[in-house]
């Protein structure tokens, strides 16, 4: 075994350890420019895939048994690949997460909260919860920026930016910016596309409706009240609206919990979910 095969199964025997769903990384094709004048870079990954060429370090990254998601430009200047690089990915055969099945599961009481709460017709308060979701950074890939500062102006322009580069690119992916947890949260409140909260906290995210105008909003788990850190319209669905909670270090291990969302007197139907 060489250097190269060693360390790429040191990262996936890491990610098998911690329970993680992929390796996702960006790869050089450092032979593109000798064909630049015949081939797209499609076409050259294409061929480097089916075997017709060997790309020095494409032909070793499939070998290694990585998969390309796609090819983009401005990856890095390098003269040799023009400017492109591979999007590949590994995924953990080890891996099961009763969270992703939840969200699933849930994806179409999703669809159908957002299209009840874009239509026209003035409703009636309903308070729901359509989906969970948890948040840590751990998991899938996390695409994270340290600005080196705490102005919201500079956290919601970063923070738009890596939403416009993993929508156009389609990176299976989040993203995080380093800032003070108000300074997020603000961010949040604005209208900002904020992943996941730089934190040392596990959160817990619910998209909802019927609370974005709520004067009091509380959260039980387990039957335990739970600090509400933001209660607000979604940035990231249209129509939808957003709370964040803290999951508190008392509740670990406790299994499968319900969960009881109150907006102003009224109630959520509870959801379930497992806390390991």
């Amino acid at each position: 075994m060489g250097i190269g095969t060693a360390f790429y199964e040191a990262r996936k025997e890491l990610i098998r350890e911690r329970g993680l769903k992929r390796l996702l990384t960006g790869g050089r094709i450092a032979g593109y420019s000798a064909v630049a004048d015949e081939l797209t870079p499609k076409e050259y990954v294409a061929e480097v895939v089916d075997g017709k060429r060997r790309d020095p370090a494409l032909s070793f990254q499939l070998e290694n048994d990585l998969v390309v998601l796609d090819v983009v430009p401005g990856y890095m200047n390098d003269v040799e690949s023009r400017g492109f690089a591979t999007v590949l990915e590994w995924l953990n055969p080890e891996y099961t997460s009763s969270v992703s099945l939840q969200a699933s599961l849930q994806h179409a009481a999703l669809e159908q909260a957002a299209a009840e709460a874009m239509r026209g017709t003035p409703r009636p308060r309903r308070v729901r919860i359509a989906a969970v979701a948890r948040q840590h950074a751990c998991g899938d890939a996390v695409i994270g920026i340290n600005p080196v500062s705490d102005n919201l102006n500079t956290l919601e322009t970063l923070l738009h930016m890596l939403d416009r580069i993993i929508g156009r690119y389609r990176i299976p992916t989040q993203s995080c910016v380093l800032a003070h947890v108000t300074t997020q949260m603000e961010a949040l409140r604005r209208g900002a596309p904020v992943d996941l909260l730089a934190s040392d906290k596990v959160m817990l995210q619910f998209y909802t409706s019927g609370v974005r105008d709520a004067s009091e909003v509380h959260v039980r788990i387990a039957g335990q009240d739970v600090p509400v850190l933001y209660s607000g319209a979604s940035g990231h669905f249209a129509g939808l609206d957003e709370v964040i909670v803290e999951l508190p270090r008392s509740l670990a291990g406790m299994g499968r919990v319900d969960v009881v969302l109150t907006a102003d007197g009224q109630t959520a139907g509870p959801v379930s979910i497992h806390i390991q």
